[in-house]
């Protein structure tokens, strides 16, 4: 089973909520929450409501921000493991 990731600091924890998710959490979760979310929010669902799409763009690019900074942490995590 893989190893939780610990949020290490505000941003961190920040990046999980965004994920809708606990700080303490296996990277497949992260992974999951993101594809989840993803389907969720992609502007591409918002048709022609340029109002929706805006808000969804701006949904995506905190989705997106965030599950790269997690991906980030998890992949230094695995290197020092």
């Amino acid at each position: 089973m893989p190893e939780p990731l610990m949020a290490t600091n505000t941003l961190s924890a920040l990046d999980y909520r965004t994920l809708g998710l606990q700080p303490e959490v296996p990277a497949d979760a992260v992974r999951r929450a993101y594809r989840d979310l993803a389907q969720i929010w992609h502007p591409d669902r918002f048709g022609d409501s340029n109002e929706w799409r805006g808000r969804a763009e701006q949904k995506m690019k905190q989705i997106n921000a965030a599950y790269a900074r997690l991906c980030n942490d998890l992949s230094e995590h695995s290197t020092r493991s």
